[in-house]
């Protein structure tokens, strides 16, 4: 069985998280989020923002690589979710290529009004270690940050393999299901 691996990247409040859940799920491969680990470590070694900015996401993205090679030397199917710079990009296409994996990329993305509004919104339920804090009063330079550091982070995106990009501005225009299905397809399970 040939090697084969899923991304789901893309801007912040796109859905990420939740369609590789509801993917995971559906197809039953286990599902990796990075910043399921940044949290944790942040959790765990510091309360101070700004240091986890600054070091927490690399050495999360450190740890998600570990696992994704462990998993690919097993020829066990994963998804790793996250909004991936083109940077970290490039590291799961280092893996892949070492073990000769298929891959399959969703790219989600949308309106930055909405999606920035969607992660004003949510900026009291998530965890701290994902809100701006010092900006939570200024919706135009909350706005400009988030631009700034998850849109344009990603838009110069190495997306490789099979890619589909999906637009979540109005998550109801969505065909979750014809996604799901085109996954199935990939990993062979449909």
């Amino acid at each position: 069985m040939k090697n084969k691996i899923i991304i789901i990247t893309g801007w912040c409040a796109s859905g990420k998280s939740t369609f590789a859940d509801r993917l995971a799920e559906s197809i039953n491969i286990p599902n990796f989020s990075k910043d399921k680990f940044k949290e944790s470590m942040a959790d765990a070694f510091t309360d101070d923002k700004k240091t986890l900015q600054q070091r927490g996401s690399n050495a999360a993205m450190g740890v998600f690589l570990h696992i994704a090679e462990c998993l690919l030397k097993t020829d066990t199917m994963c998804i790793l979710e996250s909004a991936f710079t083109a940077q970290q990009m490039e590291g799961i296409k280092v893996l892949t290529e070492k073990y000769n994996a298929e891959c399959l990329t969703f790219q989600f993305v949308g309106d930055v009004d909405v999606l920035t509004d969607r992660y004003w919104d949510r900026q009291q339920k998530i965890h701290w270690s994902h809100q701006f804090d010092e900006m939570a009063t200024d919706k135009a330079a909350f706005k400009q940050q988030y631009i700034d550091g998850h849109v344009n982070s990603c838009r110069g995106e190495a997306v490789f393999g099979q890619s589909i990009r999906v637009d979540t501005t109005d998550y109801n225009t969505v065909d979750y299901e014809a996604l799901i299905k085109q996954a199935k397809i990939f990993v062979g399970t449909d």
